[in-house]
């Protein structure tokens, strides 16, 4: 504002001495560049505000999920590890990581503390010669979702959407097999994957 005062004053002045009109035409150009620059600093400064509230939500995006780290990974403390008969919960007793303290040791259970999408992985080992069998499962709630025959090795994988509260453990069903390998040799791990809105 400040610059179209003088450049007027300035025409004014100009305009007296000289009587030249084109110093009305530079006045009017520069009128033009001034709107042309407080338009481009109106948008700059909207960007400017769009980048600050996007910053924003990112960041609160990321606090959101490390709040609600949720994973595990468990194994057995037994090198063979038996079983007491069919339908018997694998309480995988030696815990390697918790975050969120979703696994419950003294049941084998997994429980969702959080509603969302949610991956489990049971890797297992027979001790078994290859000819005697077991059925296990991985168990949401008292369903059998996802079912393996271990004569040897076996791995499952699932992706399951889960409620709050709702329980994930893995079984020996039934089957001659009597026990498997433990240690390293057969675990028991998941995580949320996305949290529901």
């Amino acid at each position: 504002m400040k610059a179209q005062v003088l450049i007027l004053v300035f025409v004014t002045l100009t305009a007296k001495t000289t009587g030249k009109p084109r110093l009305l035409s530079t006045f009017q150009e520069a009128s033009r560049e001034d709107r042309s620059t407080d338009q481009s600093r109106r948008v700059g400064t909207y960007l400017q505000h769009a980048l600050d509230d996007l910053a924003n939500r990112v960041s609160a995006l990321e606090t959101k999920s490390a709040g609600q780290a949720v994973s595990f990974f468990a194994q057995f403390t037994e090198y063979h590890h038996g079983f007491a008969g069919d339908n018997t919960v694998l309480r995988f007793d030696n815990v390697i990581s918790n975050a969120g303290n979703a696994y419950h040791v003294n049941t084998g259970h997994f429980v969702a503390p959080v509603a969302g999408t949610y991956a489990f992985y049971l890797n297992l080992l027979s001790d078994h010669d290859h000819t005697v069998w077991q059925n296990l499962c991985v168990m949401k709630n008292a369903d059998c979702v996802a079912l393996t025959q271990l004569a040897d090795s076996a791995s499952l994988s699932v992706v399951l959407e889960l409620r709050s509260g709702d329980s994930v453990w893995a079984m020996k069903r039934d089957g001659p097999g009597t026990s498997i390998y433990g240690i390293n040799h057969t675990t028991f791990s998941g995580m949320l994957v996305t949290a529901s809105q």
